[in-house]
């Protein structure tokens, strides 16, 4: 060996900056006109909730940076983009935006005897907005905006792994009463989407 030869350099790898997790926000559309048609109402316990046969009536979608398609044609069944530790959060919400026909979240939860355990357990999140954004009802077009306190609810998990997971969804289903001012309880309803996370 030459004198003029060098021990290769130790070269310290630098570690990547540190990516905050972020959140997902999956908005599920229930069309509960076709739920009410298809299942009427129900008296079922929430652990014994009516299932759903087909997956009609149901949309789930999410931001178009995230969104990575749907899973056999299947607007109810979804794949996304996150990383584990991400939080997602599932909204309920009708048609109607909640204002008549109100959906309630209330279990997501695998199915199947071998779980991937994609998401550690879900529980029900509350966001409190003081200026919160509404339409300003003496003004023709809404705008400008008034500003509220409101409450925004979620079910939340963090992803736990990456992979695909049959899971079951379970909403509660609210109607309004005869006089038009009470949304009173129609009946607990459930499917089982595929979910992948990419």
């Amino acid at each position: 060996m030459s004198n003029s030869s060098q021990a290769p350099s130790q070269v310290k790898a630098k570690p990547s900056p540190k990516i905050a997790a972020t959140t997902v926000n999956i908005m599920t559309v229930i069309d509960t006109d076709y739920i009410k048609a298809t299942y009427g109402p129900n008296q079922r316990t929430k652990d014994n909730p009516q299932g759903l046969n087909k997956h009609e009536g149901i949309t789930m979608i999410c931001p178009h940076a995230n969104y990575d398609g749907i899973i056999n044609n299947d607007s109810a069944q979804i794949v996304f983009k996150a990383n584990v530790g991400d939080t997602v959060s599932f909204w309920g919400l009708s048609l109607s935006g909640n204002s008549e026909d109100a959906v309630i979240i209330y279990n997501i939860y695998p199915v199947g005897s071998n779980p991937t355990n994609v998401f550690n357990h879900f529980h029900q999140d509350r966001e409190s907005r003081t200026g919160a954004a509404i339409p300003d009802e003496n003004s023709q077009d809404g705008i400008p905006a008034l500003h509220v306190s409101k409450d925004f609810y979620t079910f939340d998990s963090k992803v736990a792994n990456k992979g695909t997971e049959s899971m079951g969804i379970s909403f509660a289903l609210y109607t309004l009463d005869d006089t038009r001012e009470n949304q009173v309880f129609y009946g607990f309803y459930w499917w089982d989407p595929t979910i992948e996370v990419k």
